[in-house]
């Protein structure tokens, strides 16, 4: 009986042979035009590819797909520095292509306008920078056809995914579309130093969560060019990638919607949604738009649901203090550990800061911002006396009452505590201040001896007096 099984599923390659279609010069070019990192300290804090942004083998891959396609219309979304927008122009340059390139980065302080003017004054002709918004902003401006697209934004989800979605009406059947930084998540961990200067050690968690770009490449519906820039022997996953819009891309774009329900790393600014709103709304039916509108609500709630303690904290204690109406220069903390810093150092407005910091244990470490911390036995001596507290909170602030240990930061019994606590409560419901809270037990003496215990008890009952 023969065995209606194959031995193996034939599939094709998944990394392509790409040798035959690289194209260095324009880079090699661009190198001559672009500075060079001199000092070992700067190469050190920003790599010897700050300028360009991929290494020469990922430039000649995109080169080499712009000698093979010869577009009229490019995009570049991700900018940078322009290193990579002066080697697309040189491209153009060297083909005598009848080609212009739009380049878009949603930055709003971006160094590429200038640099590009400084590097390549002669090829700037070719070329429309467009930043400070989000793509969607600008695509109606740039215009359909578009024919070539490199994809560099923010790798994190939605990132490139949402890019893709509003750019793809402007795109030609037929239009290349290259996305870099597949590898990012393993780089970031395992080609960085740990004390790298400039760059800072980014967590797995972190890293992880930048996966944008496979998740374009992977849930698109198009044909795709992975390539091999190594031997067919030994075959290396690569940074980059490519694929061909064809009409199934479009046929079957709700897999890249569908896409969108993975957590996203963050939520884009307000401005950006509004952009991409109105972009998916003028190019995709009204149900798709609903659809992108239920997964940002979702989105949104997740990240409220997980919002970090100190969030919760940093708006706790400002609702607070605003609900206290307390005003400038008008109380301090007591307690200067890790928490008081935080709240000090980025939690409180200037105008919520306290007048001083105690603590119980001052060492020369306490030192927060303007306050230095004071000993919590300096408290007489930063107001001359406790008394001038208490007449200060009686005459200014009679809506504040300090009760209990903690409140008063005086040493009493239980019963003490629980006995200002009472006596306030009377003063609060009554709206007068017949009780003082301050004069329960402010005679007892406390010592292990027993003789002196009968001495405490019997003070306890001639407090708390009235104020006339």
């Amino acid at each position: 009986m023969k065995n209606s099984c194959q031995k193996y599923i034939n599939c094709k390659p998944i990394l392509s042979e790409v040798s035959n279609l690289l194209w260095f010069e324009p880079r090699e070019i661009a190198n001559k035009l672009v500075p060079e990192i001199l000092t070992l300290e700067d190469q050190a804090t920003y790599g010897v590819e700050y300028y360009f942004g991929m290494f020469p083998e990922l430039h000649a891959f995109i080169c080499g797909l712009i000698r093979e396609k010869r577009p009229s219309k490019i995009l570049e979304v991700g900018v940078n520095q322009g290193g990579s927008s002066v080697v697309l122009l040189q491209a153009i340059e060297s083909l005598e292509l009848d080609a212009n390139l739009y380049s878009v980065d949603i930055e709003p302080n971006l160094p590429a306008a200038e640099n590009v003017e400084k590097w390549a004054p002669h090829l700037t002709d070719r070329w429309s920078l467009k930043y400070g918004k989000d793509v969607s902003a600008y695509l109606e401006d740039i215009g359909g056809n578009i024919d070539f697209c490199v994809l560099d934004t923010a790798h994190c989800m939605p990132g490139e995914v949402l890019n893709f979605l509003c750019i793809l009406p402007y795109l030609k059947n037929g239009a290349t579309v290259v996305i870099d930084d597949l590898l990012i998540p393993f780089k970031l961990i395992n080609d960085f130093p740990l004390e790298t200067a400039g760059r800072a050690r980014i967590k797995k968690s972190n890293a992880a969560s930048m996966i944008a770009c496979s998740v374009l490449f992977d849930c698109v519906v198009a044909d795709k060019l992975l390539p091999n820039f190594c031997a067919r022997n030994n075959p290396e996953i690569p940074n980059i990638s490519s694929f061909e819009v064809r009409e199934e891309t479009r046929k079957h774009i709700n897999d890249l919607f569908l896409a969108l329900l993975l957590p996203w790393k963050g939520i884009p600014s307000r401005q950006a949604l509004l952009d991409v709103q109105m972009s998916l709304t003028k190019n995709y039916p009204t149900h798709t738009v609903a659809y992108f509108m239920n997964v940002l609500d979702k989105q949104i709630n997740f990240h409220s649901d997980i919002k970090n303690l100190d969030d919760r904290a940093k708006a706790y204690w400002c609702d607070l203090l605003k609900c206290l109406v307390i005003e400038e220069g008008a109380f301090a903390f007591y307690g200067g550990g890790n928490y008081c810093r935080k709240l000090i150092e980025n939690w409180l407005p200037d105008c919520l800061l306290p007048v001083a910091i105690f603590d119980t244990s001052k060492t020369e470490r306490f030192s927060i911002g303007p306050n230095q911390i004071c000993n919590l036995n300096e408290i007489a001596q930063w107001t001359n006396s406790v008394s001038k507290i208490v007449d200060e909170l009686k005459n200014n602030y009679s809506t504040m009452h300090m009760v209990g240990r903690n409140g008063m930061h005086k040493y009493n019994n239980q019963d003490h505590a629980m006995m200002s606590s009472i006596l306030t409560v009377e003063n609060i419901l009554n709206d007068n201040l017949k009780n003082d809270p301050w004069m329960i037990n402010i005679d007892a003496e406390y010592h292990e001896e027993k003789k002196d215990q009968i001495k405490a008890l019997k003070n306890l009952r001639e407090y708390p007096k009235k104020i006339n």
